[in-house]
């Protein structure tokens, strides 16, 4: 398509943004971010900063983001957890010695 349209069409953003959609559902975040991105990039580039794609592009890429800020918020609580856990019960066993 980049060899017909050129790299700043629209239309490879609505297919940068359509593979980031994609990458997205297969949880593969940081790709995803990577297309959505290039797709805001052309986006702007062709239509400037007040066009509707910029804000779909927009809002799919704060999606990615709010979704990878929750993972690590997850996964920081579950570290936290299960090392209380673990030095509860090294606790438990240091007392029986």
């Amino acid at each position: 398509m980049e060899s017909l349209y050129g790299q700043n069409h629209p239309s490879i953003a609505d297919i940068m943004n359509n593979l980031g959609m994609l990458l997205k559902k297969e949880g593969k975040y940081n790709e995803a971010l990577d297309y959505l991105k290039q797709a805001l990039k052309i986006s702007k580039h062709y239509y400037g900063e007040t066009h509707p794609s910029i804000g779909l592009y927009l809002t799919n890429v704060g999606d990615i983001q709010r979704k990878v800020v929750r993972i690590l918020f997850f996964s920081k609580n579950i570290l936290l957890f299960f090392s209380e856990v673990i030095i509860k019960q090294l606790k438990q066993l240091i007392t029986k010695l």
